[in-house]
């Protein structure tokens, strides 16, 4: 599972993992870096925005009492920029 919200006001970022999770973002992220010699991109996406990397609803139960109000993010663009 990798869920991400943010406030009512979308200024910050709450990130919701498990060990899948937590295999997944390692996985992208050491994927980016695989490049080191040039800027590189990837996604995550919710299966809404044709991916299937972000879950679309956080479980009930796992989620911080107060933050009902909060908006599912269906779309990650993650950059790596390599040191000049």
């Amino acid at each position: 599972m990798l869920y991400l919200e943010t406030d009512p006001e979308g200024d910050e970022v709450y990130v919701h993992l498990d060990a899948d999770g937590v295999a997944l973002l390692r996985r992208t992220l050491d994927s980016l870096e695989a490049e080191p010699k040039q800027p590189e991109h990837d996604h995550l996406f919710t299966e809404a925005w044709g991916g299937h990397e972000l879950e679309a609803e956080l479980t009930p139960g796992r989620r911080d009492a107060g933050q009902e109000a909060n908006r599912a993010v269906g779309h990650v663009k993650l950059y790596y920029w390599p040191r000049v």
